[in-house]
């Protein structure tokens, strides 16, 4: 079946590997951040992330992205398909797309197909990447039509029109545009001299056969969860954290060591040049020096620049980091808590349990959800940015997080007032932490109430925050908002400054120690308690046992205030 295919382009991939490659992604928004990390990259000023309903497809909808970056020409577009092969992967690259693959893993983990089409140098093409086509036709290998025609003429970029014309049936067959007017329409949606559209159909499906994708709730937004929640922040101090500080200060090292030896090589080579015009001061020799001159200064200033950053790298070495961590409760959707963990502004982990919600039976810190964005120079991902590339410096991370999250209850206030009474006021009657609240109005107010609304204006780019309505899922916004739309009269003007909701500061952790760290410190007081205990029965001549003494099971790798220890002392 493969042979009649033969001419045509292909990944050198199984379409298996299509599959468990979008795997890496565990959660939907990662995929999409794809996408759009793709437009970034391409110097795109614009993106547009919308649907258009097809029942005819899985899911009854196509999810589609239009940015007007430089888009790629045919040889680039024919290069994107092979796994590993991307334009945007050199050395000192500072864009996000390293490795040639979010395209295809971004896209893969949404639906089973994707189609695209790019213009760039009077030149469109069009790539189809179809598990459909793969899996109705048995085929094993990643076939991949990718035509080309002239923008101004709409003529085919071919010298094999037989191998055309099979790449267009293929698109015509395997996408949801049968006839080539249909094609051109999809081209036509690039209004600029360059850009890509990327539709993604056949979309994946959840359990009950609903889209992963909400589209339907709100008509401004597409969806997957609707959290929402105000919060506290705490800030962390750390001097930890130094792996990847660590690395690149040795990194630095070597390359002034390299640059050195370069130095070296090119004062070696300036003196044997001088000894041989000593002898013979033809203009080529002449030539030949001042060369060596020329790179000896350029491999001197060199040697400088990287005693420099190895300097720069030391001194941050020293620094301390700071995080913030951010804390609320989820009102609307009490079940859905975890903490969004992000790196440079790049979402990680989402809905991560932690600390005391890892026990569901505690209903411990249950509906609160978190965030902090950890900067890369704290902790790398990993090159897939599913996780952080050190499990050691990652699981701290969590640990402290799930201490500061402990105080973040505690503030609330929520113990002292009793779970059920705290939920009960926004619509929780039941025990079963799965069921929706009461859409009773009183209920219904008090969440709103509870939970701010903010919109960017498209004109100016300011956050403005909205008035609470009656229900939050109310709020239906146009597709263009501005700020005169606000109802808010202080924040309903774009010459007005941005005003950002106050996130308050929480009570600060004493010391804001790993728990290993407290653990040891809690050890070495019971030792003193136990040292001076010994002190006093030797100066009332008491008979002294041995003294030992070991933590219980209970109490180990737990944090412990002062008053507890107290409490624990007059007990023994």
């Amino acid at each position: 079946m493969v042979d009649k295919y033969h001419e045509l382009s292909r990944a050198h991939l199984t379409s298996d590997y299509l599959h468990a490659n979008s795997t890496t992604h565990e959660f939907l928004f990662g995929a999409l951040a794809e996408l759009v990390d793709n437009a970034r990259d391409a110097e795109a000023t614009l993106l547009n992330i919308y649907t258009e309903i097809h029942e005819e497809l899985k899911g009854g909808f196509m999810l589609c992205f239009l940015d007007d970056g430089i888009g790629m020409d045919p040889n680039e577009a024919v290069d994107i398909i092979h796994l590993g092969k991307s334009m945007k992967r050199i050395s000192d690259s500072r864009l996000i797309g390293q490795y040639g693959n979010g395209l295809k893993s971004g896209s893969m983990r949404i639906g089973m197909d994707f189609i695209l089409f790019t213009k760039k140098d009077n030149t469109m093409t069009c790539i189809l990447m179809s598990r459909t086509f793969y899996e109705k036709e048995g085929i094993d290998e990643v076939i991949v039509p990718v035509p080309s025609w002239h923008a101004a003429t709409k003529e085919p970029i071919t010298t094999d029109e037989k191998k055309f014309s099979l790449e267009i049936a293929l698109i015509h067959k395997y996408s949801p545009f049968k006839k080539e007017l249909d094609v051109m329409q999809q081209f036509n949606k690039i209004t600029g001299a360059s850009g890509t559209l990327v539709i993604i159909y056949n979309l994946k499906l959840n359990d009950d056969g609903v889209p992963e994708l909400d589209i339907e709730t709100d008509p401004s937004d597409i969806l997957l969860t609707g959290m929402m929640a105000s919060g506290m922040r705490y800030i962390y101090i750390s001097k930890g954290f130094k792996i990847r500080a660590l690395r690149e200060v040795k990194e630095a090292e070597v390359a002034v060591k390299i640059a050195e030896e370069n130095m070296q090589e090119a004062k070696f080579k300036v003196k044997e040049l001088e000894k041989t015009c000593d002898n013979n001061m033809e203009a080529q020799n002449r030539f030949k020096l001042a060369n060596a001159h020329s790179r000896l200064l350029k491999s001197q200033t060199d040697v400088d620049r990287k005693k420099n950053l190895y300097q720069e790298k030391l001194r941050a070495l020293k620094d301390p980091h700071k995080l913030t961590f951010i804390f609320g409760m989820n009102i609307e959707e009490r079940n859905l808590d975890g903490m969004f963990i992000y790196n440079n502004s790049r979402l990680i982990k989402m809905y991560k349990r932690i600390g005391v919600q890892l026990n569901r039976m505690l209903r411990y810190c249950f509906g609160v959800v978190g965030v902090v964005d950890v900067p890369s120079v704290m902790m790398e991902p990993t090159h897939n940015k599913q996780d952080f590339a050190d499990a050691k410096e990652y699981h701290s991370l969590l640990r402290v997080m799930g201490q500061f999250l402990l105080q973040y209850w505690k503030d609330l206030g929520i113990a002292q007032m009793g779970v059920v009474k705290f939920w009960s006021e926004f619509g929780y009657s039941s025990t079963n932490w799965n069921l929706s609240p009461s859409n009773a109005l009183q209920f219904k107010r008090r969440r709103a109430i509870e939970i701010q609304v903010i919109v960017q204006c498209d004109l100016c780019l300011r956050w403005r925050n909205l008035p609470s309505n009656l229900d939050v899922n109310d709020r239906v916004l146009a597709d263009i908002w501005v700020c005169s739309m606000n109802q808010n009269p202080q924040q309903n003007s774009c010459d007005l400054p941005e005003q950002l909701p106050h996130i308050p500061l929480g009570t600060p952790i004493r010391g804001s120690v790993l728990s290993d760290e407290r653990q040891e410190l809690l050890e070495k007081s019971v030792r003193q308690h136990w040292e001076k205990a010994a002190a006093l029965q030797f100066q009332k001549k008491f008979p002294i046992k041995p003294l030992t003494y070991k933590l219980p099971s209970d109490l180990r790798n737990k944090s412990i205030s002062k008053a507890n220890f107290c409490k624990c002392m007059q007990m023994m």
